[in-house]
């Protein structure tokens, strides 16, 4: 065994794992252990671990950052779930220094497939979007969450932004005086400005299209159009409008929702082509609601081999609607520039402005479904899966660390998918390597799937003890822990620090890094692993100085 010893004097400002615990009692067992006093904060059944990214660079948001902070708040649960880890229930977790933040379900509640807690997490951020989740917690243990937000002033490549852009001009009885045409690119707005749009075959690409590589939104409103707000009031004077357009299957945009198709409400995954939320006001801030003759909406996007010849038409009535409603059938039309490129662009139309709109066919689903079970590892795994029979990307998924009978088991549920979607799964490490690939007929099967996964591990025992100057008492912690390589250097869950001991497998020697957030701050501790030997634990032992106030009241 490799044995590193890493002694570090903790200063007062930067104060870790130890203050917020002598303040609930009731929840810390206090053990005498000879003349040594050994503070543990109780284990929580069911964690969460929660991984903020921005969407374009994939950077833990406000990490390093001093200036941002970010709020998550907790909506649609029945009564309240939500802890911290001391056992305080939360409603809101506010101004966290970053994006890497847990909390924990309450320890008498037992989810399970048959009897999920569900609810959404909201996450803002100062100059990114605000995002929403849908979160299925179907088993105790250790869970992730995913979220990616998008930064208004660099959004990731298939996400477009346009906020308050003139677009024409109404009469006092809302009527445009003039076609209008707006789109998610100024290059198109001017080109088609220049030609002089008047009807839906002008509002068609210019030639060569501006945009073929890249999808785009278009919106043509004609003249003579009335244009009122919900209570009937027109439209007057001049007319800006904002909208955000999500391309083709992008993995910002959540495809999990409930389908409303004459009445009849489904668990469904949308294969969409594209999904817009947009507004239009006058210069009153009167909203755009009727719309009379309606408008309509292009999409334009890349060609590919396996588009059906129709979409369907959703809309969505929510800020980040989980509920979406049947609007109409839309035709994929086939088009080719004059180099020869082919694209598709599809057209509807609007007669009321949803706040979002959405081009996708749905495709049943579940909430929770098939379990895998990878053997013959101890490493935390993650990965893609595609459809068999097209390749389109299905959904992403990370593992969980449960305990059985005294053993790590290393394992995924998935959860809002497909069902009956034979689907290619590729397993990779937590550096993006990728060791394996697998196959399963039906991910909302309610079954078990045993993947054997054969690469080289190298564990490490990382302990956290908090020592009082010229007395033995010594404080340990119970509280869930992130993991970054210099490789990946992308944050990962690694598992709860359980009374003061972490212990998580690596993939490869490197320089890693342990960041551990406790009540609303983050800190770091980096270890170089570059020596260690694959089947041998190396063992790294932070010891702490706690500050003489917190050790009086010990």
């Amino acid at each position: 065994m490799n044995l590193i010893k890493i002694f570090r004097r903790m200063l007062v400002g930067v104060l870790v794992l130890i203050p917020a615990f002598m303040f609930s009692a009731c929840d810390i067992t206090n053990p005498i252990d000879g003349i040594k006093l050994m503070l543990n904060l109780k284990e929580r059944n069911t964690t969460v671990s929660v991984v903020v990214q921005d969407a374009a660079t994939g950077d833990v948001i406000g990490f390093e950052n001093d200036d941002l902070t970010l709020d998550a708040t907790f909506s649609g649960i029945d009564g309240l779930v939500i802890i911290n880890m001391i056992n305080e229930e939360v409603t809101a977790l506010r101004d966290l220094e970053n994006g890497l933040f847990n909390f924990a379900i309450r320890d008498e509640i037992e989810p399970s497939p048959e009897n999920p807690v569900i609810f959404t997490l909201n996450v803002t951020a100062d100059g990114y979007l605000p995002e929403s989740q849908l979160v299925v917690i179907d088993g105790n243990g250790e869970n992730s969450i995913d979220i990616s937000m998008v930064r208004i002033s660099d959004p990731p490549e298939d996400v477009v932004i346009r906020e308050n852009v003139p677009i024409g001009a109404t009469s006092p009885e809302g009527i445009t005086l003039e076609p209008i045409t707006f789109s998610s690119s100024d290059e198109e707005d001017a080109a088609r400005q220049q030609a002089g749009a008047g009807t839906l075959s002008d509002n068609l690409p210019p030639n060569p299209p501006i945009s073929i590589i890249t999808p785009s939104v278009r919106f043509f409103i004609p003249e003579g159009t009335v244009i009122r707000d919900e209570n009937e009031n027109p439209l007057q004077g001049g007319l800006r409008a904002t909208f955000i357009y999500y391309g083709p299957n992008n993995r910002v945009f959540p495809r999990f929702g409930e389908s409303n198709r004459g009445g009849n409400l489904d668990q469904t995954l949308f294969d969409y082509r594209g999904v817009v939320q947009a507004s239009i006001e006058d210069e009153n801030g009167r909203k755009a609601v009727l719309f009379d003759p309606p408008l309509e909406l292009t999409m334009t996007y890349p060609a590919s081999n396996f588009d059906t010849e129709e979409f369907e038409s959703w809309a969505g009535n929510q800020p980040r609607p989980d509920s979406w409603t049947f609007s109409q059938t839309v035709s994929i039309t086939e088009l080719e520039d004059a180099f020869g490129r082919s694209f598709n662009q599809s057209v509807m139309t609007l007669g009321t402005m949803p706040l979002m709109s959405m081009i996708g066919n749905g495709i049943p689903a579940c909430l929770s479904g098939a379990t895998v079970k990878f053997t013959g590892t101890k490493l935390r795994l993650q990965g893609d899966l595609f459809r068999t029979d097209n390749q389109r990307y299905v959904t992403s998924y990370r593992t969980s660390t449960r305990i059985v009978d005294g053993e790590r088991e290393i394992e995924t549920r998935f959860q809002q998918v497909p069902r009956n979607v034979p689907v290619r799964g590729i397993v990779q490490n937590m550096n993006y390597t990728q060791i394996d690939e697998f196959e399963i007929a039906d991910l909302c099967a309610q079954t078990e799937l045993q993947v054997p996964i054969s690469s080289p591990e190298f564990d490490l025992e990382f302990r956290a003890e908090g020592r009082c100057a010229d007395r033995d008492e010594v404080v340990y912690a119970t509280i869930p822990a992130q993991i970054r390589s210099s490789i990946g250097n992308r944050w990962r869950p690694a598992g709860t620090i359980l009374s003061g001991v972490l212990e998580v497998t690596l993939p490869e020697p490197d320089l890693y890094s342990i960041g551990i957030n406790y009540d609303g701050r983050f800190y770091q501790y980096d270890i170089d692993l570059n020596n260690a030997v694959a089947g041998q634990t190396t063992v790294v032992e932070e010891i702490f100085d706690i500050p003489d106030n917190i050790c009086d009241d010990v």
